[in-house]
């Protein structure tokens, strides 16, 4: 049904522009004679069940099966046509689809219509043969059909006498002449009229068959427009017409779709010639989106290139790429620049200094280029001519038209180059045609046709039989007469060659070869398509349905011939279509090597084709831009530096890796090698193997034909075959594909990052077109045309911004284009006046420095300009920085700046201008947490350690003068003792100062200290508080003593106070509770402690007292020092070596004042987690832990403390309730996710959490504690000097704070980067965003398996060391009851039924949450493109 699908449209579509009678289609109808049955049900005829044809594809059906009717006025044709069901559920299709005019659309009068050609009643296969055999020369000389195709219709002068009615007017008998026009000098008269501005009928553009055509009219308003004229003889209907039909077979129009015949319908017509006096409307291009564009907002796809078969180029073509008219100025205030001679600009350019030496750059940077690609693939230097001329010749003929016919935009679509094994070099050639590997149908056929008349189909001549069972019978039956009527329908317009994309039937080709025609079968579609371009033919989609007569192509040779070849190797036959017009395109035969050199050969002349054809584009920008060298011995001694580029000015360093290698695309089918047998060796064709059954019955001996065996083995034989595996035809027929690599070309590809936002759309601060990587092929995939660019994407009023939110016109909008650290940024804006006065349609531009604040004339853009690549203009704005503008080399130059990089590049059309500038980018080096954690040993400056020391040098001096004091105080009670104590004091003292002084000398010997004189620090601080509790113990003592009568002052020791005293504590304790509560608070010890009260030296654990404690000082008001006194207690290493199987270890410590809790979490699995990140262990970690303070993080809302440790190192954080709870679940898959990663290398953004600890304290001195949880995990910005930090969460939803420029360390949350990120967003490589996006994917899956959500991602901003860093933190969080509640209300606030804007909550399920933080951090960190 596929088939009989297509054929219906076609015939359907065929009828839409014929006007033939219904009688003109019987002659195609299928003879009822040899119809027995129904096509449709099969049902046999009989008297009463009759014959009815289908008047669209001519089968016979029976009433039932062709009951339908289609009204003829959608098809041309008078009343109602009868059509089968088939063809009218087809037709209904159509009508649907807009395929086929509306009723109010077409007018009944078409039956008046003068019909400029009719098809005479067919001849019979045996008249046709017979006429054949009679006149030979029909078969070959086109001439001879040219006086039987005229037909005879006088037409007379406008305004004339009338011209008979062609209803009654006789039809024409035999062939039929052309239109005999009486005065052809009225006619053009009339022409002109017609196409005057302001008086005649206004050209526009139309669109047909998805295309727009720019300078066409409709016959409709052809005849409404003659009809209109002169009053006073009034013209009728039909004489309109017969004029139109006049002026088309004139050729001054033609059709657009390529009918022979004039109507008054919506058919499109347009000039075929434009005399120089005629002017026309500017046409305006359709706006057409490259296909990158238009994936922003609708489905990802590629617009269909344009067919080439298009009209001829409008009239005002001339006026766009000449000269500009001496009256043409700029309206006053406008840039200040006059244009009154700037009719020379481009022209005297071509013959300038500046063109000579920057066409000796390009030569000489073309040599070297070619060098490289012939060293790169071992070409011989004789092929270097041959390549460069070839080249040269297909470049200068070959011209696409991209401006106005919609030609592809590489000249290498148009220049195929054909490779034939063998032969010589010099055998190399240009053909302006084609050149193909096809060979006749028959032998017979001729081979050689001056002229020839060209028709191409693209499927197949055979009989098409329906799906339905039929009789064999039946369709012997109407196959022959089937082909009959089709092969006529071809014949009678006279082709001499026939293409079919398929096969022809052997009866179809015998009639082709008695009828003196050419014909080769399976045509490739792109041959057929290139042929249809070259010789001006219009493919015939089906035979069967043609109604009109196709239009064949030309040429003026046709050869049909074998190769020569050297050494008795068999030729290959080509078929050359030599002749055609260069400009539409041409073949490159190359000869003299094998299949696979001369594919090599092919590659390199393609890449050569290439930069001359973009050199071509390229010097007219550069015209454009009055550009030039400053330098003018510019030498390419530096070519192997640089990266090879398409464009001379093109200068990119080379990678430090080696280059890589690109494989162009190779066509097999234009290689051709036809000792392929000789590339295979003397192989032999496989052997068969014979199935062991038939091994059995071969070698049987039969002795007797009735004998059981052999019916057995016989029956065995004919089962298996007599073979057991058939070959494979790819055994028999190897087929080799050699492909041809070149090196990479820095040009060919161009992968940019594309952007578009405007402060006053409706979506900001958001981007209409988010940031995205287009990857456009040089003049070919996703490019566009730089003038196509500007007039459909710019200065076009239907263009509109993609975001379909987004209402505000494109020219408020900025488009930014990234790559490579530099940016383009394209800007719009709206002048007072039109550039160029009245003249609104033409693209000027000129360039203006901002350094300088000059600019260059303002010249139209070229042909040349408008046709240039869009990637490779980028190229040039982003990479080229030798060129100046013209005369900068002067001595008296004022402007000597880079003229793509310091320059604007401005374009004009109307009152609009669009302006493209070029600036570097700040792309950022992404820095993540590292695997390993370098802790740095301990260093302290001189003034540091000399403060702490002169703090304890006061505070030791402090507590001996005390003691002095008191002891002078008891020695009136008693001298003897009191005596001896002084002296003891007296000797401490000066043991103390001389410890001191010595120490401070060590300290001014450096000025940087390590940990060493850290301790030395400590011990002192150790031994002045142990001297003050061991004097404080003697003097208490010796108090006691006085007041219980004993004389004198015994020294006691250490022990025996410490048990006095304990006792003496025990007895009074609850009197000094009740007096506490009344009495203000009174010193208890004699002498104070030295330093601050929340400072304690650790006398005791687990209540056994230390006999010397260790030189380690609890804080209270620091949390990470008990925590370093814990990691650094001998008990903690007797638990690290035991086996215990308690998880967590617990420390309990005290002095004389306040005790001491801490609980270490997963001890074990942390020790073995920080020995796996530490490389120099956990010596400088309990170092760095010894001192912290109070760290206000700002930024977040839990209200939780933070403490960073002395050296920046680590950061230790409160943690709640809920968060403490989740840890304990979560702690082991952590431990084994972060141990896999560091293992295997693979990168994590998780802050590492190093350990967690409970710390609880009570002193009963001061009254004072505290029983809090604390992570402690790394300082992501640790030696980082951050000037702007973010902490982002995907959400927008209250994630604003108001940035205040006296608030240092702010960190600011993700609306306050969106808000900045269209005009300053944050720029990375593409290596780093790759590693960004995969490390993010990875963490947050992890953590969305175990319900882990609310977690940031913490980003700083290093301008210093040009670091953008980035770690996941606080991502020990789950989805419990209470984020589910607070899901549920701020959903319910966020919905937008409150009023405001609807906004996501921040908090929600732990899989959408990963989802939308990892969408959110793909977009705040854009990839730009190398």
């Amino acid at each position: 049904m596929e088939a009989r699908s297509q054929y219906v449209v076609s015939a359907l579509s065929s009828l839409l522009y014929s006007s033939d009678s219904e009688a003109g289609l019987r002659q195609y109808w299928m003879p009822d004679d040899i119809s027995l049955e129904c096509y449709e049900c099969t049902s046999k005829f009989t008297s009463f069940r009759r014959r009815h044809h289908c008047r669209v594809c001519g089968q016979v059906f029976c009433s039932k099966c062709c009951s339908s009717y289609i009204p003829g006025k959608h098809v041309g044709h008078n009343g109602n046509l009868r059509v089968c069901t088939f063809c009218y559920r087809s037709f209904q299709s159509m009508l649907e689809q807009g395929g086929l005019e509306s009723e109010n659309q077409v007018e009944s009068e078409r039956k008046g219509v003068g019909e400029a050609m009719q098809y005479r009643r067919r001849q019979s296969i045996d008249q046709v043969a017979q006429l054949t055999g009679s006149q030979p020369h029909l078969a070959s000389s086109p001439a001879s059909f040219k006086l039987t195709r005229k037909m005879s219709t006088n037409v007379p002068m406008y305004g004339g006498e009338n011209v008979s009615d062609p209803d009654t007017a006789p039809l024409t008998q035999g062939i039929q002449e052309m239109v005999k026009l009486r005065d052809p000098l009225a006619l053009s008269r009339l022409w002109e009229r017609v196409l005057e501005p302001g008086v005649g009928i206004q050209l526009e553009t139309h669109r047909y068959y998805l295309r727009s055509y720019p300078g066409t009219f409709h016959g409709r308003a052809l005849v409404a427009w003659l009809m209109a004229q002169d009053s006073q003889t009034s013209t009728s209907h039909s004489q309109a017409v017969a004029i139109g039909q006049a002026l088309l077979t004139a050729g001054l129009m033609t059709a657009v779709s390529g009918q022979g015949v004039f109507t008054d319908t919506q058919d499109l017509y347009q000039p075929s010639q434009v005399e120089e006096n005629t002017t026309a409307r500017t046409p305006e291009p359709s706006v057409q989106e490259p296909a990158w564009l238009q994936e922003l907002a609708d489905s990802p796809f590629r617009p269909e290139k344009k067919n080439s078969n298009s009209s001829q180029r409008p009239a005002e073509s001339k006026v766009r790429g000449g000269d500009m008219k001496d009256n043409e100025t700029v309206p006053d205030g406008l840039l200040g620049v006059g244009v009154g001679d700037l009719k020379k600009s481009v022209a005297d350019f071509e013959d300038s200094e500046d063109s000579e030496l920057l066409e000796s750059v390009f030569r000489s940077h073309e040599d070297r280029y070619l060098d490289t690609l012939l060293t790169a693939e071992n070409i011989p230097d004789e092929w270097r001519e041959t390549i460069l001329s070839l080249a040269e010749k297909a470049v200068e003929m070959v011209k696409p038209d991209v401006r106005y016919s919609g030609d592809e935009m590489d000249i290498r679509a148009y220049v195929k180059v054909k490779c034939v094994a063998w032969g010589q070099r010099e055998d190399s050639r240009l053909v302006e045609g084609e050149v193909c590997s096809l060979k006749l149908a028959h032998k017979g056929m001729a081979a050689n046709i001056h002229k020839p008349r060209i028709a191409l189909v693209a499927e197949s001549i055979m009989f098409k039989d329906r799906n339905t069972m039929v009789s064999l019978e039946s369709i012997q039956l109407q196959e022959a007469e089937y082909v009959k009527n089709v092969i006529g329908k071809l014949l009678d317009s006279r082709p001499n060659i026939v293409l079919v994309e398929k096969t022809v039937t052997n009866l179809a080709q015998e009639i082709f070869l008695k009828e003196g025609v050419s014909l080769a079968v399976n045509v490739k579609p792109r041959l057929l398509q290139r042929l249809a371009r070259l010789t001006q033919a219009v493919i015939i989609k089906s035979v069967d349905s043609m109604i009109a007569p196709p239009k064949l192509g030309s040429c003026e040779e046709f050869i049909s011939q074998m190769s020569t070849c050297s050494s008795g190797r068999r030729g290959t036959r080509l078929m050359v279509f030599d002749g055609c017009s260069p400009s539409l395109g041409v073949a490159i035969i190359l000869r003299g090597g094998d299949r696979q050199f001369l594919g090599k050969v092919k590659a390199v002349l393609k890449r050569i084709l290439l930069i001359k054809y973009n050199w071509k584009h390229e010097k007219s920008l550069l015209a454009n831009e009055y550009g030039s060298l400053m330098d003018s011995n510019v030498t390419q001694e530096k070519f192997g530096q640089y990266q090879l580029a398409v464009s001379p000015f093109i200068k990119v360093l080379k990678n430090e890796s080696p280059i890589p290698f690109a494989v162009e695309a190779q066509d097999v089918s234009d290689i051709t090698d036809d000792d392929h047998k000789e590339d295979q060796g003397d192989s032999k064709h496989p052997q068969y193997q014979l199935h062991p059954w038939c091994k059995d019955f071969i070698e049987m001996k039969i002795t007797s034909l009735t004998d059981v065996e052999l019916g057995d083995k016989t029956a065995l034989f004919r089962a298996a075959g007599w073979r057991q595996s058939p070959p494979s035809p790819l055994v028999i027929k190897p087929k080799v594909n050699y492909s041809v690599v070149l090196p990479e070309d820095h040009t060919e590809n161009l992968s940019v990052q594309f952007s578009m936002y405007s402060k006053q759309s409706q979506v900001a601060p958001n981007y209409c077109v988010s940031p995205w990587v287009v990857n456009m092929q040089l003049y070919g995939t996703l490019d566009i045309g730089l003038g196509d660019f500007l007039d459909s994407l710019c200065f076009s009023s239907d263009y509109a911004c993609p975001a379909k939110q987004c209402s505000t016109p494109p020219l408020h909008h900025t488009r930014r284009f990234c790559h490579a650290g530099g940016a383009v940024s394209l800007h719009m804006q709206q002048l007072e006046a039109p550039i160029m006065g009245e003249d609104t349609d033409r693209l000027m531009m000129w360039k203006y420095c901002t350094s300088c604040e000059m600019i260059t004339n303002i010249v139209p853009v070229s042909d040349s300009t408008w046709s240039l690549s869009f990637a490779m203009f980028l190229h040039i704005l982003l990479h080229e920085n030798q060129l100046v503008r013209r005369g900068a080399s002067r001595p008296d130059a004022t402007c000597s700046h880079s003229l793509h990089q310091e320059h604007l590049t401005c374009f004009g059309k109307g009152d609009q201008v669009a302006t493209f500038r070029y600036s570097e980018l700040h792309v950022w080096d992404i820095s993540t947490p590292p695997d390993k954690l370098v802790i740095p040993s301990p260093s302290y400056s001189k003034d540091y350690i000399m403060k702490y020391l002169m703090e304890y040098k006061k505070a030791g001096s402090s507590v001996y003068s005390t003691v002095q004091e008191k002891l002078h105080q008891a020695k009136v009670e008693n001298a003897d003792s009191s005596c001896s104590l002084l002296t003891e004091q007296n000797e401490e003292h000066q043991a103390y100062r001389d410890r001191v002084e010595k120490l401070e000398e060590k300290i001014n010997e450096s000025e940087n200290h390590g940990v060493e004189t850290v301790s030395l620090l400590r011990l002192l601080q150790r031994d002045i508080l142990v001297t003050q509790q061991t004097w404080m113990k003697r003097l208490s003592s010796a108090e006691m003593a006085g007041k219980n009568g004993k004389k004198g002052m015994v020294r006691a020791n250490s022990t025996e106070v410490v048990d006095s005293a304990g006792k003496k504590a025990d007895t009074d304790t609850t009197v000094k509770k009740l007096i506490s509560t009344i009495l203000p608070h009174a010193e208890e010890n004699i002498l104070p402690s030295p330093f601050p009260q929340d400072i304690h030296l650790i006398t005791h654990i687990k209540g056994v007292e230390l006999e010397c404690p260790n030189p380690y000082f609890v804080t209270e008001n620091k949390p990470s020092s008990l925590i370093s006194y814990l990691l650094s207690s001998a008990s903690y290493q007797e638990y690290l070596t035991s086996e215990e199987e308690d998880e967590h270890f617990v420390l309990e410590v005290s002095d004389l004042t306040t005790k001491f809790y801490c609980c270490s979490y997963f001890t074990k699995e942390f020790h073995q987690l920080r020995k796996l990140i530490f490389p120099n262990g956990e010596k400088n970690f309990v170092h760095s832990l010894a001192d912290c303070s109070r760290w206000e993080a700002m930024g977040g809302k839990s209200g939780l403390l933070f403490y960073k440790t002395r050296d920046d190192r680590f950061v230790l954080k409160q943690m709640s309730r809920f968060e403490y709870q989740s840890f304990l679940e979560f702690a082991p898959h952590y431990f084994q996710y972060l141990q896999q990663s560091i293992q295997s290398g693979t990168k994590t953004l998780l802050g590492k959490i190093v350990g967690v600890f409970k710390i609880g304290f009570k002193n009963s001195a001061t009254g004072t504690g505290m029983n809090m949880e604390f992570l402690i995990m790394e300082n992501l910005f640790f030696d980082k000097e951050v000037t702007k930090s973010y902490d982002l969460k995907g959400s927008v939803r209250n994630r604003l704070i108001t940035e205040g420029e006296s608030q240092s360390g702010q960190v600011l949350l993700d609306e306050n980067l969106v808000r900045v990120s269209c005009e300053s967003p944050l720029y990375i490589n593409q290596q780093d965003k790759e590693v960004l996006n995969e490390a993010v994917k990875r963490d947050t899956a992890f953590l969305a398996s175990h319900h882990m959500m609310d977690y940031s991602l913490l980003a700083g901003i290093c301008d210093k060391d040009n670091k953008l860093v980035v770690g996941i933190i606080d991502y020990i969080r789950t989805f419990t009851w209470d984020k589910k509640l607070e899901t549920l209300v701020k959903s319910v606030k966020s919905s937008g039924v409150f009023g405001g804007q609807a906004k996501t909550p921040t908090v929600i399920n732990p899989d959408l949450y990963q989802m939308r933080f990892s969408d959110a951090m793909n977009r705040y960190f854009s990839a730009v493109p190398e």
